[in-house]
């Protein structure tokens, strides 16, 4: 039995502190969404660059560096949570 406990406290040891932490907690996977594709356009005004943006029905601003089409939903899982029922 000691030498069981030795053993148990040696894979402790070895292990990193958050793989102790994290022991019988649920799987999560993140799984990558990769584009099918991706293009540059070029606008040669602004007149056409908002009729791009009405066009693909999304807000472009001079900020804006990718979008995705159709609109991919940034926050679809914001208001999922883990309940630990027990």
């Amino acid at each position: 039995m000691k030498d069981e406990k030795q053993m148990f406290l040696l894979e402790e040891l070895e292990q990193e502190p958050w793989e102790i932490e994290w022991q019988n907690m649920p799987e999560f996977l993140q799984l990558q969404v990769e584009p099918y594709a991706e293009i540059t356009i070029r606008f040669r005004d602004e007149l056409d660059y908002k009729n791009f943006a009405d066009l693909i029905e999304q807000n472009l601003t001079p900020l804006t560096k990718s979008v995705w089409y159709p609109a991919f939903p940034k926050f679809r899982n914001k208001y999922k949570r883990y309940i630990d029922e027990s």
